[in-house]
């Protein structure tokens, strides 16, 4: 699909703002089907300003094809475990979104639920964690010149080698804490790390690879359970089989704390960049 807009914001402070925007979006819903066996649907999306492409070569949609595909013979893991996982890129940015508006947008800090409430300059990640929201991004199909608040957009940082920089407030939000806005949403960029994901799976012990997640709302001590969908079964370094939908649960701030791996390739969709991750101290459910 192809998008144009147009639009202009002023106000009585003297507000002047003109933006174009326009690009493609590319989303693909898919299962595998062959006599009675069926896969769990699957999906991708990217968002770009040019059709240079095939779809087929966009992004992870071939990859996910073809585990798709293998996911049809799909086995049970051995035992429940604590173990590790690699999140794919979408899954990383699907949970830094909870892990955001759970602990560092409105809501938590206005009402004091945030365990990372007072928190700015200390180091909460690991040290490997760089990450930051860049409306202003030139990478990034989906920036964007100015807030829907009507403030011109900036980059934010949000983690700097683990220590909390910012936070996420809204006007609303920052006139309800006294605490500083931020003028950008989204558009998150996560810094890539120096592992091969040949080598990150080769260092997982037990564990899986984790290509989608369904679960519930995160709580608000960060804790998360779910089901790990269109996944692997990882055992002394290889990839052993498609696992039927298995359940994994931990906290997402450990999780952001036990990072073994990152690595040297990120995947840009259009509206963020991010990495592959190994974590450990998962549990995994039979």
């Amino acid at each position: 699909m192809h998008y144009h807009s147009q639009e202009r914001y002023l106000n009585s402070n003297g507000v002047d703002f003109r933006e174009t925007q326009g690009g493609y979006i590319y989303t693909l819903i898919f299962s595998s089907r062959s006599g009675d066996k069926v896969s769990s649907f699957n999906y991708t999306y990217n968002i770009s300003c040019d059709l240079k492409k095939s779809f087929l070569e966009v992004g992870m949609t071939r990859e996910l094809v073809e585990q798709s595909i293998a996911s049809m013979e799909c086995r049970h893991i051995p035992d429940t475990f604590k173990g590790d996982v690699i999140l794919v890129p979408g899954l990383v940015r699907e949970f830094w979104d909870s892990l955001i508006i759970n602990q560092l947008y409105d809501s938590s800090l206005i009402n004091d639920s945030s365990v990372l409430k007072g928190k700015i300059g200390e180091k909460v990640l690991h040290e490997s964690i760089n990450l930051c929201s860049d409306p202003t991004s030139e990478d990034l199909a989906n920036s964007y010149f100015s807030t829907g608040e009507g403030f011109r957009a900036e980059k934010v940082e949000i983690f700097n080698a683990g220590v909390l920089q910012n936070y996420m407030l809204s006007y609303y939000g920052s006139r309800k804490t006294g605490l500083p806005m931020s003028k950008a949403r989204n558009c998150l960029i996560m810094a890539p790390g120096k592992d091969k994901l040949a080598d990150m799976i080769k260092n997982v012990k037990k564990g899986l690879l984790v290509v989608r997640f369904s679960g519930g709302g995160v709580s608000l001590n960060c804790d998360f359970s779910g089901v790990a969908k269109n996944s692997y079964y990882i055992e002394n370094g290889e990839i052993m089989y498609p696992v039927n939908e298995t359940m994994i649960s931990g906290n997402l701030l450990q999780l952001f704390n036990n990072i073994e791996g990152i690595s040297d390739k990120i995947l840009n969709n259009g509206d963020s960049k991010m990495p592959w991750l190994h974590c450990s101290g998962v549990t995994i459910s039979k």
